[in-house]
């Protein structure tokens, strides 16, 4: 069964153990959630109470009672990678292509191992990938091994197309039709 990650954390801040500025604490400080969004919800909405919710890490804080058609906006408002700032789309970005540099050579390498190692669930990564690259993640795993081929190909570090195929991943029929498709280049004198 395949885990689900959170995409936003709604809490109270009236709780028994954790209470949620604790909670919003302990999300802040581990770099696995410090991006999640959190609403803290509470009764207590003194302007001091809205402070300390704020201080504690929540991105939103509202008083009890409220309307549920402000909540759905709020939630919606901080619905995550809706807009982030264009460094943190960079960071991200950056860190999702060297996450697959870093293992292209491994056949094993695919989506499920990639989105794990960003701490996203498949959806979620879809979700940004698309958002951020404007393709699917198989698509951009695809394209990213077949930019290091046509490295390999130009520097001819690698004996036979087999090699290079094998090197970012690949079965070398596959390598052969994608990278003929994306590079439309004669390879046969290899």
């Amino acid at each position: 069964m395949a885990r689900v990650w959170p995409e936003i954390v709604l809490s109270d801040v009236m709780m028994p153990q954790v209470d949620g500025l604790e909670l919003c604490r302990r999300l802040r400080a581990d770099e696995k959630w410090r991006a999640l969004p959190v609403v803290l919800l509470s009764a207590k909405g003194s302007t001091d109470h809205r402070v300390e919710g704020l201080q504690a890490g929540a991105d939103d804080y509202l008083a009890k009672p409220f309307s549920m058609a402000e909540l759905l906006e709020r939630l919606k408002a901080r619905c995550p990678w809706a807009s982030e700032p264009k460094d943190v789309d960079e960071a991200w970005r950056v860190k999702v292509q060297a996450c697959m540099d870093e293992s292209l050579g491994a056949a094993d390498f695919d989506v499920a191992v990639l989105a794990r190692r960003m701490g996203l669930s498949p959806r979620q990564l879809r979700r940004r990938v698309a958002a951020h690259f404007a393709r699917s993640p198989a698509a951009l795993l695809l394209e990213r091994r077949l930019q290091r081929a046509h490295g390999l190909v130009l520097e001819r570090s690698h004996a036979t197309l087999n090699e290079v195929a094998y090197a970012v991943g690949l079965s070398p029929g596959y390598f052969s039709r994608r990278y003929r498709q994306a590079y439309r280049e004669d390879t046969s004198g290899r």
